[in-house]
């Protein structure tokens, strides 16, 4: 529940949820990849989409799943395409038991330079904090 931050420098790896206010420190080799957002973002990508709908500068994509699947991960996957940059906006899972998670897209750039600051964290004031580092 709540806004979740993943932020990695390569090294270490923190995951920061607002609403619990808690930070979680890890060695970056020591987290399960496939748990990662960028590995669930590419696991949704490939599923056969049909147009929900579509707007001068939107595209919505909705996979549901069949009845014979109805026992797979997933049920209904949604995604918002930014027609003038082909850009994902906005993804929306719904799994098996009815759970929907959603994740937001903002200011995200193409090959740009990122300044190396951009990967660390400061921890915010009073948060508490789970080192898992050996």
């Amino acid at each position: 529940i709540g806004a979740t931050q993943w932020i990695s420098n390569g090294i270490t790896y923190w995951q920061y949820n607002k609403y619990t206010s808690q930070v979680i420190i890890k060695n970056l080799l020591d987290i399960d990849i496939s748990t990662h957002p960028s590995q669930m973002i590419e696991s949704y990508l490939n599923y056969p989409y049909s147009v929900k709908s579509s707007k001068d500068n939107e595209t919505v994509l909705q996979w549901l799943a069949e009845e014979k699947e109805l026992q797979k991960k997933y049920q209904k996957i949604t995604l918002w395409i930014d027609n003038s940059k082909t850009l994902l906006k906005k993804i929306q899972v719904m799994d098996k038991n009815g759970n929907e998670s959603t994740y937001t897209f903002k200011k995200t750039r193409i090959n740009v330079q990122v300044p190396e600051n951009q990967f660390s964290f400061k921890i915010p004031k009073g948060a508490d904090i789970l080192d898992a580092r050996e």
